[in-house]
């Protein structure tokens, strides 16, 4: 038979093709699942498998590349250090500083910082990893296909992706005010994080909810201060999402009409902008308005994702409607599968008694099945008695273990999904 043969631009195009599908879903856009790249996946799913116990950055790193992630460390020296900043891990040593003016402070070499999950997002995570999908890593064994959270985690910081024929720019809400905002089918309710502002007249909030695309001002608070004896104006917040654009205000200081004065600290970014003293060709109400335009910033956002198989873009109100049911959902499977286990333990107190003595009877003759089928009790019910000390179990009182066994069942089937939503977001 003929081999079939195929032209070389028809052969690039298809490989383009299949190349870009791997990069959209797989590398460069967020999973509408998530909202999360992979890279940053394997670190909090390895960060997760030892709870809150510090490791060494590099240690972390070291054992992604080890079963997730298929390529170099340096990929992951950022991630680990963002994830610190934003106060989904927690970190010690430096994991770098934005800073509202000069050259940010960078991480240090992975060796010398420590990182882990932290305390709210191990109370997001931990009971419901069992309870998501796992595929095949590319590396070793298998992973998580997404982690089990309320509300895409990349719009709880912001972040960009550029693929082939798609891109996507992702805002940044606190989490108190998505899920008001979902609540209340308003997006009016969207609160900035990072200690910014989001100017709703200048923004296109109802049209990213609506359709995944939208303008968004956001800004730094600017504050009336007097600072040693000096009138002027503070300008707070942290620049995960934006630098303040300083170039007006850096030809006031070379002119000598200004002054700028750090006032960053290990509590907080700040920064000084008052007057130089006796200027008289610029008033205060003039340089406020330089502060004000230098501390906004406004962007067309849009909210592509990736579900594996294809990228597509979404409205804001679907995805965070998304990943809610679906950790509604994760919560019902959750507390299902406790409320089986419990009661499988209760049938094994309940039958404890009879088992052993009827296996005592027969002499040991009988088989398990045989005794299951005799007592009309499942396999598995005997295989978990009779693995036992038969000794010590034939003298044992099982009913203060049923009795709380009892208390626990209630205690899961009083489980409200909902509920259980709202007592994780009050944890922000």
């Amino acid at each position: 038979m003929e081999s079939m043969k195929t032209s070389i631009g028809n052969y690039v195009t298809d490989a383009m093709t299949l190349f870009g599908l791997e990069v959209n879903t797989k590398r460069q856009l967020p999973s509408v699942m998530d909202g999360l790249k992979p890279s940053y996946r394997h670190i909090i799913y390895e960060e997760l498998k030892y709870g809150p116990q510090f490791r060494k950055s590099v240690d972390i790193a070291g054992s992604c590349l080890s079963t997730t992630h298929g390529h170099g460390d340096q990929s992951l020296k950022d991630p680990i250090s963002n994830l610190c900043r934003w106060g989904i891990s927690k970190g010690q040593g430096n994991h770098g500083k934005r800073m509202l003016i000069g050259e940010d402070t960078e991480p240090s070499a992975m060796r010398y910082t420590e990182a882990r999950i932290s305390d709210k997002y191990l109370k997001i995570f931990s009971d419901l990893m069992p309870y998501v999908p796992y595929i095949d890593s590319e590396v070793k064994g298998t992973e998580p296909e997404y982690l089990p959270t309320v509300f895409p985690l990349c719009l709880s910081f912001g972040t960009q992706g550029i693929g082939i024929g798609v891109n996507c720019r992702m805002p940044a809400f606190t989490v108190k005010s998505m899920m008001d905002a979902m609540m209340n089918d308003n997006p009016n309710l969207l609160e900035a994080p990072f200690g910014l502002i989001i100017d709703k007249d200048k923004s296109e909030l109802d049209l990213l909810w609506r359709t995944g695309v939208g303008k968004i001002c956001y800004k730094f608070q600017v504050k009336e201060e007097w600072l040693e004896g000096k009138y002027g104006f503070m300008l707070t917040g942290q620049p995960e999402l934006f630098k303040p654009n300083m170039s007006k205000l850096n030809k006031l200081v070379e002119a000598s009409k200004i002054y700028i004065l750090d006032q960053t600290d290990k509590t907080s970014t700040r920064i000084f902008i008052a007057r130089e003293y006796n200027v008289k060709s610029l008033s205060n109400e003039a340089l406020e308005k330089d502060v004000r335009e230098a501390s906004e910033n406004t962007r067309t956002y849009r909210l592509t994702v990736a579900d594996g198989n294809q990228a597509y873009l979404i409205s804001l109100r679907e995805w965070l409607n998304k990943t809610y049911t679906n950790y509604l959902s994760l919560i019902d499977k959750y507390k299902n599968d406790r409320i089986n286990k419990l009661k499988f333990n209760r049938l094994v107190q309940e039958n404890l008694k009879l088992v052993i003595d009827t296996w005592k009877l027969s002499d040991y003759n009988d088989t398990k099945q045989e005794l299951a089928d005799k007592l009309n009790l499942d396999i598995g019910i005997i295989n978990a008695i009779l693995s036992k000390s038969i000794s010590s179990l034939s003298k044992k009182d099982t009913s203060g273990a049923i009795a709380k066994i009892d208390s626990e069942i209630l205690a899961y089937e009083q489980i409200d999904p909902k509920q259980k939503v709202i007592e994780v977001i009050n944890e922000f």
